[in-house]
């Protein structure tokens, strides 16, 4: 059986939907072709670091950028899309029993693919919901949807939207997270990390609020993980950038609670626990976060999601943390949400709806 995955980033172990895709056919004995499209400025690096059973489209900087481009009508985006395929693809779709696609760019390939095209779509982010305003990128995701098989996506509120309108075939299967006994990291100086909060994530940040807190409570050390703008809101206010997992593993191990200081946007508002989320509480760290999107439904389970409106939400329920000595409630069991066990849903749904082992 010749399975394509194709995705916008090197197959890596970690939390991402397709990675556990990926993981759990290769334990199956069944070895996916994993097709890294499109090449552009922002993913480039892949093609750094080439890995086995991985190909690559052809790089090209002429592309399609969300930022500048969102507003193009669909002829102009279309025109955009077909360009670098005809100037990158190098892959023949008809030769694969099935095409499993990621959510991301990867879904303008769908004109390329003739009807009799045996697809899965993992939507890790709905693309009308989060990700892009752009009319074809939509219609493209939804015509991937119509099309395909089994369409997994990762909340209710999703869920709910694509059943409301009457899609078939969707089913819900959760973000996970790996539960690593094995990464072995060296502890921080306790003298500095003795008070430290940690956000890990992709969401913008806010600032302002940032800002706010870091000088009501200076006493604590705010550890920003991830690819945001690096500004001097305070000595107590470190930006990190991108780290590995053993990295920011041993922040986590020495931090007091978890932040999510976020910017509210229309785009969260169809997103729910994230895999971050779910490592924070399995090191049992409660969580300081933004009431967004369908989080509350997940929050509702346990006593250890602050969530917060305003920045006083946000003072109040670090206040009370820092009085409670950061207490971390044993009140909810995150067994279905371990990598091993995501993967055993995944092979259920799989051999019930679309048979592939």
């Amino acid at each position: 059986m010749d399975i394509l995955v194709i995705t916008g980033r090197n197959h890596t172990k970690s939390n991402r939907g397709i990675d556990v895709i990926i993981d759990y056919l290769c334990g199956s004995k069944i070895i996916p072709l994993i097709y890294v499209y499109p090449i552009s400025n922002s993913n480039h690096n892949n093609t750094l670091n080439i890995l086995p059973n991985h190909v690559y489209a052809k790089k090209k900087y002429l592309n399609y950028y969300e930022k500048l481009l969102w507003w193009l009508p669909s002829k102009f985006t279309k025109w955009v899309f077909n360009y670098v395929y005809a100037k990158t693809n190098v892959i023949d779709f008809k030769m694969y029993d099935y095409i499993i696609l990621e959510s991301g760019y990867c879904v303008s390939l769908i004109s390329k693919m003739d009807s009799n095209c045996k697809i899965i779509y993992r939507q890790s982010d709905s693309i009308e919901l989060i990700l892009s305003k752009n009319k074809y990128l939509i219609k493209c995701e939804r015509e991937v949807i119509r099309r395909a098989l089994l369409t997994l996506v990762p909340n209710d509120g999703i869920l709910d939207f694509y059943r409301n309108i009457q899609f078939g075939n969707i089913h819900l299967w959760e973000n996970g997270f790996h539960k690593d006994t094995s990464i072995k990291v060296s502890k921080l100086n306790k003298t500095r990390m003795e008070v430290s909060c940690v956000y890990m994530g992709l969401y913008p940040i806010d600032y302002d609020l940032l800002r706010f807190l870091s000088r009501k409570y200076l006493n604590i050390i705010f550890h920003i993980i991830g690819p945001h703008k690096k500004k001097n809101i305070g000595n107590n206010v470190i930006f990190h950038g991108y780290l590995n997992i053993q990295d920011y593993q041993q922040y986590l191990d020495c931090a007091s609670f978890a932040i999510l200081p976020i910017k509210s946007a229309k785009r969260l508002e169809y997103v729910s626990q994230t895999s971050k989320i779910l490592q924070f509480l399995y090191n049992k760290k409660p969580v300081v976060s933004l009431d967004y999107g369908t989080l509350s439904r997940f929050a509702s389970r346990t006593s250890n999601i602050y969530l917060c409106s305003t920045y006083e939400d946000f003072d109040s329920s670090i206040s009370e943390l820092v009085d409670s000595n950061f207490l971390y409630h044993e009140d909810i069991d995150l067994t279905d949400y371990v990598i091993k066990n995501r993967k055993e849903s995944l092979g259920k749904i799989l051999a019930k709806e679309v048979k592939i082992l």
